[in-house]
């Protein structure tokens, strides 16, 4: 350890120049300043570096909790420590970083709902339908999920690997096609389910309203544009119409215009 002197550096132990008028300096630049702050700061509200009670189950667990309750912009590594009573560092033993936590988290939630093992329903459309359902029960349950990159990146966890593997397995099963037909197939159901709930989720996050209490508070809005231009076919807009525009009556007439397509596909001659 370097002895310092009266007019060394607090933090690295450099000499200092003497100061001509004043307190006299204790840092040799602003970098060993804002070191030694850090390390103050820490000192003050960081808690022990090592919790012998943390798991990365426990800190998994704890994580899913925080976003359930205060959505995507809720998690952070520091408000999840402060949940588990924990310094920040501690958790980085045993979660890389952020997305490593959010790989966790998401194949958590998916385990929550394995896909059948005996291969029931019987046929592809059937199969391909249920993990559909099921995959979309998931974000209803979380939907702080597609909020947090999983359209973007492929899946690397378990359980969610294997509701791709069971979809291509399904449609293998009856059908002589390539292994990156069936490839696409599982991304093309997992993508239309995610983006359907994510549309969801923000717009019920965004405005705080459900639809019909938007629509009356943007009404003023809707007539003004209807005056505007013409425009009959929106204008006859009712209620069939409004129905037949919530999240759940979209997720239901796509998914089945997304099975018909890979019907289709799948009696072309390869």
């Amino acid at each position: 350890m370097t002895k310092r002197g009266p007019m060394d550096c607090l933090t690295c132990g450099r000499a200092l120049r003497e100061a001509g008028r004043g307190r006299p300096p204790r840092y040799c630049s602003r970098a060993c300043r804002s070191k030694a702050y850090r390390a103050r700061l820490a000192d003050r509200t960081e808690p022990p570096a090592w919790d012998e009670t943390l798991t990365a189950q426990r800190i998994v667990r704890a994580a899913i909790e925080l976003a359930d309750e205060g959505g995507a912009a809720a998690l952070s590594m520091r408000a999840l420590a402060a949940r588990l009573g924990s310094g920040a560092m501690s958790l980085y033993r045993y979660v890389a970083n952020r997305d490593d936590l959010v790989d966790l988290m998401a194949d958590a939630v998916f385990a929550e709902r394995p896909l059948p093992e005996d291969g029931a329903p019987e046929g592809w459309r059937a199969k391909l339908e249920l993990s559909a359902r099921a995959e979309w029960a998931v974000y209803q349950a979380h939907p702080w999920l597609p909020q947090l990159g999983l359209i973007t990146r492929p899946p690397i966890g378990p359980n969610l690997m294997a509701y791709t593997d069971w979809r291509m397995q399904a449609v293998a099963a009856e059908h002589d096609v390539p292994f990156a037909t069936l490839v696409q197939v599982a991304t093309l159901v997992t993508s239309f389910v995610q983006s359907a709930a994510l549309s969801e989720n923000r717009e019920r996050q965004e405005t705080g309203l459900s639809r019909r209490e938007w629509m009356r508070s943007r009404q003023r809005v809707i007539d003004r544009s209807l005056r505007a231009r013409p425009l009959p076919m929106i204008a006859r807009f009712g209620e069939e119409a409004f129905q037949a525009t919530q999240p759940q009556a979209v997720f239901e007439f796509g998914l089945e215009r997304i099975l018909d397509g890979i019907g289709l596909l799948l009696v072309q001659p390869t």
